[in-house]
């Protein structure tokens, strides 16, 4: 089987189209764990090119308002844009909500709060969207 490099599809003249069939006729004759490599790989590039704003790790308490309900939680990663929460019940939070919180600058250590929308909601917490960008932020 021939294996397709940039160059071969660039120079080749292939469009949009003909590389989507190139690719699916490729990843056909992939063993399934190779396929399952591939599409791991794949999401994590995808999941990257997303994010304006590269994560970082960071644990910190958060006080959470949503729907006049007071949450505590603590933060698992956070970047200028957005950050998640590990907080429970996380059943009673909904996406498309508005939320307050109050946590500490991740470099300054500063009093920070800010408003945001929640844009995911897990088992685990929530992910959320925030309003403003978090200031003075190094990434």
């Amino acid at each position: 089987m021939e294996m397709m490099n940039e160059d071969n599809a660039s120079s080749s003249g292939m469009d949009h189209s003909g590389i989507t069939a190139k690719l699916i006729q490729i990843i056909l004759h992939m063993p399934p764990d190779k396929r399952r490599t591939l599409y791991e790989d794949l999401k994590d590039r995808y999941d990257k090119m997303k994010r304006e704003h590269p994560r970082r790790d960071y644990f910190m308490i958060a006080e959470c308002l949503v729907a006049d309900q007071m949450h505590q939680g603590y933060i698992k990663n956070i970047s200028p844009a957005g950050l998640f929460i590990e907080v429970t019940p996380s059943n009673q939070i909904e996406p498309g909500s508005k939320i307050t919180l109050t946590f500490s600058h991740p470099d300054t250590k500063g009093h920070i709060k800010t408003t945001g929308k929640i844009v995911r909601v897990e088992d685990k917490g929530i992910g959320v969207h925030l309003d403003n960008l978090i200031p003075f932020f190094s990434e």
